[in-house]
């Protein structure tokens, strides 16, 4: 038993040398991360430089940071595109070998040129795809704990401010939307020196429920854990204030992540926290993009029975931040056509809206000739999820039971009857369902957002 104790730390004591105290090799190289991924070498050495499990089921740390420099922490291979698209620049990485951030082309360093084949161009294709989709955003902190703090109560109130300054880019990314069906992360890192903690701290951090779990970390493990459980709790706190939102919703939409890196390395500047954001999704069209104040123009085909007289169909995106007041203001120009809104569970069905002149009787006349007219429009407000029908969202649609035409904005009618109150932009919900029923002509308008 003796002996396997002493084997036990003989191994730990090794696996801290390969980890912690890093050796050089003096080699550098140019290195651009993986070569379908749209986040470089910053993403790489992010995401790898904490235990990563690889395909074949086995932890790896790749790189391993020093001082502002970065190292291979194990062997591998990367393989970059040139610019004349025939050729890849071709890298194996000793451990110990410096890693010298470059983009895929300019990496020539160390490398060996070989010739592309058809998997080299693809990847490229991917990354430029992606990263012109879907953009990373890091926030550069100036904010840190003090030594052996991790508490909420230890953050001062300068310290707060500073770290609202340092989240505002992450910030601006959330508030105004850009993708389709999105998906947001929020990758929290701390990280922390090799510098053991005292006893007080290590108490202080197990009855906070943070027990160490690695021997090698010196309880940095704990305090890091602990750290990246505070600046939640603090993002938490001071995105849904910022948003307008709960943590709730908050929490349905981004994905928070924490990334813990004890043991770093000596010296202060390894004890720091950072934080980045990335989208990922479908970038919305501009021809779906509401901006504020700005006039989009609509058009569409003629409603027919089997498209229930709905001329358009295309959902529109409000492209402005929480708690901004929008009322949506629509102009059918001349045509009539009758307008369904849904935002979230607000809804609004206008009422015949467009041409007031010696035509209009006969458009009246030609709506009234549509004998399931209603029983149409009643189906697509309930493919879009509405409860309401013609009678109960639009009451005055008909009279008598006969529709009738009113004067929309282009004929100097009651804005009332073509603008529409959605009250505040919510965070996240951003669709504005849009239906527009054109059963006497290829419907055209003007769709505008109106924010205060």
């Amino acid at each position: 038993m003796q002996i396997k104790g002493f084997m036990e730390w003989v191994n730990e004591t090794l696996l801290n040398e390969i980890e912690i105290q890093l050796k050089p090799t003096g080699t550098k190289k140019d290195f651009a991360g993986n070569a379908n991924s749209p986040g470089g070498a910053a993403e790489f050495f992010k995401r790898f430089s904490v235990p990563y499990k690889d395909t074949d089921g086995i932890e790896r740390t790749y790189v391993k940071q020093v001082g502002p420099a970065w190292f291979a922490n194990i062997a591998f291979t990367r393989r970059y595109l040139q610019a004349d698209q025939k050729n890849v620049m071709e890298f194996t990485y000793a451990i110990g070998d410096q890693l010298i951030p470059v983009k895929p082309v300019d990496a020539k360093l160390g490398g060996v040129i070989k010739p592309a084949i058809q998997s080299d161009i693809a990847a490229d294709k991917t990354a430029k795809a992606t990263q012109a989709a879907n953009p990373n955003k890091e926030a550069g902190f100036s904010f840190s704990f003090d030594s052996g703090k991790y508490s909420q109560e230890s953050i001062t109130q300068e310290k707060l401010d500073q770290l609202t300054t340092d989240l505002q880019p992450i910030l601006a990314e959330l508030k105004t939307p850009k993708f389709m069906d999105g998906k947001t992360i929020i990758a929290i890192t701390a990280s922390t020196s090799t510098s053991g903690l005292g006893k007080t701290t290590l108490d202080s951090l197990k009855t906070a429920g943070f027990e160490p779990v690695d021997k090698k970390y010196f309880g940095n493990d704990a305090l890091c854990a602990a750290r990246l459980d505070t600046m939640k709790k603090v993002i938490i706190s001071i995105f849904t204030k910022a948003l307008n939102t709960s943590e709730t919703d908050l929490l349905s939409k981004v994905d928070i992540q924490k990334v813990s890196k004890p043991s770093q390395g000596p010296g202060q500047e390894f004890q720091y926290i950072k934080a980045s954001i990335t989208q990922t999704g479908k970038k919305i069209p501009d021809g779906q993009k509401l901006v504020c104040n700005k006039v989009l123009n609509g058009t569409g085909v003629r409603g027919t029975i089997p498209n229930n007289y709905c001329g358009f169909k295309t959902d529109l995106f409000i492209v402005t931040e929480p708690g901004k007041s929008v009322d949506i203001e629509f102009d059918p120009l001349s045509i009539p056509d009758m307008v369904f809104i849904k935002y979230g569970e607000i809804e609004f069905l206008s009422t015949w809206l467009g041409e007031r002149s010696s035509l209009s009787a006969n458009h009246v006349n030609n709506l009234n000739k549509i004998p399931d007219l209603e029983e149409k429009i009643n189906a697509e407000l309930a493919a879009c999820g509405s409860t309401g029908t013609v009678a109960s969202l639009s009451p005055t649609a008909k009279v008598g039971g006969k529709w009738v035409v009113l004067p929309g904005k282009q004929q100097s009618g009651d804005p009332k009857t073509y603008t529409f109150p959605l009250g505040k932009k919510r965070f996240g919900f951003d669709t504005l369902i849009i239906r527009c029923f054109a059963p006497l002509g290829g419907t055209e308008f003007t769709i505008t957002a109106r924010c205060k």
